[in-house]
């Protein structure tokens, strides 16, 4: 009896590792493929990595917000620049079979060399991205990085920042970006414009996906 159960145990241990290594391998994609479709729709298919960054954090701010969800799974830190997604960025600086594929990695930005995998993306990761770069495709990295510094989620950290006996990054609460400023005539907090009920739905939906990857860890 007791083998039967400690077979069954290991089985299962085998089978979170396997979907694990899946998940891992199938976020490291999509990241690879988000980056591609900004690079792809900028001039010359080439886009700088700071300003890619700056676009991925509107992009998932926006889509958390509005959905309950960021387009990417990633782990968001306060940087002297602004917020970056860190995994994404350690991406962008690393060529591997995958991604040599698709983008070419020069010291300050990053071309498109294929056309983005769309199998990746729902509709609504999509749209979002689209939307980012209307609004915001005609600002540099540096106008970016001032935008984002008028944000909650940087905002709760700037004066450790600005502090040079203190870290240079920190982990960010994803539940900050929930937080809208009041248009200041530089934030664009108009770009977040979005009602009060549709946010209140999206963390909603933001916590019930915390916990339920809180419980599955415990399996």
């Amino acid at each position: 009896m007791n083998y039967i159960v400690l077979r069954f145990i290991c089985k299962s241990e085998i089978y979170f590792i396997i979907l694990n290594y899946i998940f891992m391998d199938r976020r490291k994609k999509k990241s690879i493929q988000v980056i591609n479709y900004l690079a792809s729709k900028s001039p010359n298919s080439k886009i700088n990595r700071l300003k890619l960054m700056k676009l991925l954090w509107l992009a998932d701010r926006y889509h958390l917000l509005r959905y309950g969800r960021t387009i990417l799974k990633d782990s968001y830190f306060a940087m002297e620049h602004g917020p970056v997604p860190t995994v994404t960025l350690n991406l962008s600086k690393h060529i591997d079979d995958y991604t040599n594929e698709y983008l070419i990695f020069t010291r300050y930005s990053i071309e498109s060399k294929m056309s983005p995998d769309l199998t990746f993306f729902s509709e609504t990761d999509i749209n979002v991205l689209d939307k980012v770069l209307r609004d915001f495709e005609i600002y540099n990295q540096w106008d970016l990085c001032d935008i984002s510094h008028e944000y909650p989620e940087w905002k709760r950290f700037e004066q450790a920042l600005n502090d040079p006996t203190t870290p240079n990054s920190y982990s960010m609460e994803m539940v900050d970006f929930f937080m809208i400023p009041k248009d200041n005539g530089k934030n664009f907090s108009s770009f977040f414009e979005i009602s009060e009920e549709i946010i209140f739905e999206s963390k909603q939906i933001f916590h019930s996906r915390k916990r339920f990857e809180l419980n599955s860890s415990k399996r």
